[in-house]
């Protein structure tokens, strides 16, 4: 799997590009892929997508964020782990 971050999001699994269209999406991905196997709190990538004002939805907003991302990508990429995601 191949992440590009510099200029527009690229991401290319198995010879294949994928196209995260959602801005939050694109962002998660980022914010997951400079991080490599560290593990991400919730409250950090909630942050991340919403800076000081996230909206009272935020958990279930990005648990359904994730859901999607991890629909268009191989099988355990993003895994989740207690207190957030690797």
């Amino acid at each position: 799997m191949e992440i590009g971050l510099l200029g527009p999001l690229l991401v290319r699994a198995e010879d294949a590009q994928l196209q995260i269209t959602s801005a939050k999406q694109r962002a998660l991905v980022c914010l997951l892929a400079i991080h490599p196997r560290r593990l991400m709190r919730t409250e950090t990538l909630i942050g991340g997508l919403w800076g000081d004002s996230p909206p009272s939805t935020a958990i279930k907003t990005l648990q359904t964020h994730l859901s999607a991302v991890r629909r268009q990508l191989p099988p355990d990429v993003i895994k989740t782990v207690p207190g957030g995601y690797v």
